[in-house]
């Protein structure tokens, strides 16, 4: 049994996809309005990676600490379109009951992150977001961070995650990968799958 469970933050603990919608609508990129780039389906297909590392790879280049400022206070603004999937805080108190280690790694900002969480019952060891020392997802770092935080060895830990992103920075880990498929990504390959958040 893995004694550290950690998870991924939206599309795994939150649904927050209408958020982020409002969110992005109401940035201006400077970029054309008829630049289908330009639009939240063409950013919502990178969720999972930092934001800023999104608008690089939608060839925003300009201005990113700015648009990550007001994407986040836009968030924030309206927090009450994000829900918890149903089940999410009674399953993580029963894995706290059952003596397990719970910690999130999520390429959310730090303080939207721990705003949102706090809304839980629930204590985490540990809430990783990606920083100046630590590249986020695909990259390995929040993880390896997290399990060295927990002082846990890869093999008593397991990642919950619903993107390919998610996946491909567990394997680099080298920590088991669960599969939300309830979430936002779709990912064919993994067999480890959990079809709510009663099942991992």
């Amino acid at each position: 049994m893995k004694k550290l469970y950690i998870f991924d933050l939206d599309g795994v603990l939150i649904d927050s996809k209408a958020n982020m919608e409002l969110a992005f609508n109401k940035l201006d990129t400077g970029k054309p309005f008829e630049d289908t780039t330009n639009t939240f389906p063409s950013y919502f297909k990178h969720i999972g990676k930092p934001f800023k590392d999104i608008l690089t790879e939608m060839g925003i280049l300009t201005d990113q600490d700015e648009l990550m400022r007001r994407y986040n206070r836009y968030s924030a603004a309206n927090s009450k379109l994000i829900k918890f999937y149903d089940g999410v805080e009674k399953h993580l108190q029963s894995l706290e009951a059952e003596g397990k280690k719970l910690a999130v790694v999520t390429s959310k900002s730090e303080l939207r992150a721990h705003a949102i969480l706090a809304e839980l019952n629930v204590k985490f060891e540990i809430i990783c977001c990606p920083t100046e020392g630590l590249r986020g997802k695909p990259s390995p770092d929040q993880l390896l961070y997290t399990l060295a935080y927990c002082n846990t060895d890869p093999s008593d830990a397991v990642y919950v995650g619903d993107m390919q992103v998610d996946m491909d920075c567990a394997t680099r880990a080298g920590v088991d990968f669960i599969y939300a498929e309830y979430g936002y990504g779709d990912i064919e390959c993994c067999w480890n799958r959990a079809s709510s958040i009663e099942s991992v």
